[in-house]
């Protein structure tokens, strides 16, 4: 069965908030230093990298996060003079962005499970080209890159905030 049908099976059932930290492998106060070091070496560097990737290109354009595309775009150019644009986001925004073909779908969906079994969520990401230029033009077709796993502990005060509504016969439902 995956976490999130776990954790929602258990919360239906009371079973007390210590037992569901214990399954997303956290604490109340959330990841201890030693904790998020292990999972850094797991997982790899996140922000502490960007100076370095961004090395070498001009940022145009930024499309910040809004929770209806549930994407974020760039629009860049490299070293060379070319304009490109990447997106990240929800895996079917970004699906649909790149007129995926179903059989790309199953396999993007299929991995997505994969890490869902392990805790984990999933961003997509895509790329295009801008021969035009310019941050108005629609570009190239987009391009899926791949996927990204993430891991996202829940915050310091989930603990507190499911008993609470548990208390108060809340039916809890931990959606990932």
């Amino acid at each position: 069965m995956p976490c999130n049908q776990c954790l929602s099976k258990k919360l239906k059932e009371k079973v007390p908030i210590e037992e569901v930290f214990e399954q997303l492998k956290c604490t109340r106060e959330g990841l201890s230093s030693d904790e998020g070091a292990n999972r850094l070496q797991i997982f790899g560097p996140n922000k502490l990298e960007e100076k370095k990737a961004r090395a070498g290109i001009r940022e145009v354009h930024f499309f910040p996060f809004n929770p209806v595309d549930k994407r974020t775009a760039l629009t860049y150019i490299d070293a060379e003079g070319n304009w490109h644009r990447a997106s990240k986001g929800a895996p079917e925004q970004i699906l649909a962005l790149c007129n995926a073909k179903e059989d790309m779908k199953k396999k993007v969906h299929a991995i997505i499970d994969k890490f869902a079994e392990r805790g984990l969520r999933s961003l997509a990401v895509a790329r295009q080209e801008v021969p035009e230029k310019t941050k108005e033009s629609p570009g190239s077709p987009w391009q899926f890159v791949g996927l990204l796993p993430l891991f996202d502990p829940p915050r310091h005060d989930s603990a507190e905030t499911i008993r609470r509504a548990l208390n108060l016969g809340v039916n809890v439902k931990m959606i990932t």
